[in-house]
């Protein structure tokens, strides 16, 4: 993985964060994952989407194909313009096996469905709420908003929710980011057992097994400039670290129902890798941690619950 110093926000500490992954990489586990199945689309009615307040359907929206509810698939924050995408409930193998710090693998249920961004937070967003744009990459209003902490993503989303009618946006649990970046998938990456840089933006003269050299960017590239995962979210794997609501523990062995992490602890958790990242840092099961006041090439990708 590739570093740089990090910039903190006051009061300094002293930086703890994760160990750079190998670049060899053990066999997968192959044990099958229990998403939601997905059900044929059911016809519903023009103006009868379900859609959480503060959202419209998007346009050419349906109904989430996984079940019967009614909700819509794909919806739009009214006020921000945030796009989200339909999660389904259902139940997946979280970590993988031969890695450090992402075991033990063990089953874990999402209960309840939500929805996710279906891209990054872009510069222009945060701008919009915030009033600044603290990114090191500029130039683009769909650029990823970087050189964000986790405490800064708290303000954000404050202050958005704050936002008239609201829209009660919060980070994402480490069990629901590893969900929904999974989308049904066992494999390293939702893409498969490998990547390229056709698929995510990181440092392409790094390899990951089974791989290729690709193209080396050397910065944050639009959202949604590749193609998405199978549940419609775009740049799950690279662009830039994503933080999660959770604080850094190591997981529990046995199964788990909405897990929210340890309720102790100083460091919080971050997933998904980064522009300058080796592909091994992409993989769905990474784990990085870092200080809430820390910034790194960090951003973020908002959840809604349903309501």
């Amino acid at each position: 993985m590739a570093w740089l110093t990090l910039r903190r926000r006051p009061p300094e500490r002293v930086t703890q964060a994760g160990e750079p992954a190998a670049t060899a990489a053990p066999a997968p586990a192959k044990t099958a994952q229990l998403p939601a199945q997905v059900a044929p689309r059911a016809a519903v009615a023009p103006g009868t989407l379900r859609v959480p307040q503060g959202f419209r359907a998007a346009p050419g929206a349906t109904g989430e194909p996984y079940s019967s509810t009614g909700w819509a698939e794909d919806i739009i924050h009214e006020a921000s313009g945030i796009e989200m995408a339909f999660i389904p409930a259902g139940e997946f193998l979280m970590g993988a096996p031969g890695w450090e710090r992402e075991g033990p693998q063990h089953r874990v249920r999402i209960t309840h469905p939500f929805y996710m961004g279906k891209y990054e937070v872009t510069q222009g967003q945060w701008q919009a709420v915030m009033g600044s744009n603290p990114s090191n990459f500029k130039g683009d209003d769909r650029l990823p908003v970087e050189m964000v902490s986790w405490n800064d993503c708290q303000e954000f989303l404050g202050k958005l929710n704050a936002l008239p009618p609201g829209g009660g946006f919060r980070l994402p649990t480490e069990a629901e980011w590893e969900y929904a970046c999974r989308a049904g998938t066992s494999t390293h990456f939702c893409f498969g057992d490998t990547i390229s840089t056709d698929q995510a933006n990181y440092a392409g003269k790094c390899v990951f097994v089974g791989g290729r050299k690709g193209v080396d960017r050397g910065r944050t590239t639009p959202v949604g400039s590749f193609p998405p995962n199978p549940w419609g979210l775009y740049d799950m794997h690279g662009n830039v670290w994503e933080w999660c609501e959770d604080r850094y523990g190591p997981y529990e062995a046995g199964p788990a129902a909405d897990p929210q992490g340890p309720p102790n602890g100083e460091l919080r958790v971050l997933r998904g890798g980064a522009w300058n990242d080796n592909p091994a840092d992409l993989r769905s099961a990474r784990r990085l941690w870092l200080h809430p006041t820390d910034v790194h090439f960090s951003g973020l990708r908002v959840a809604a619950v349903l309501e």
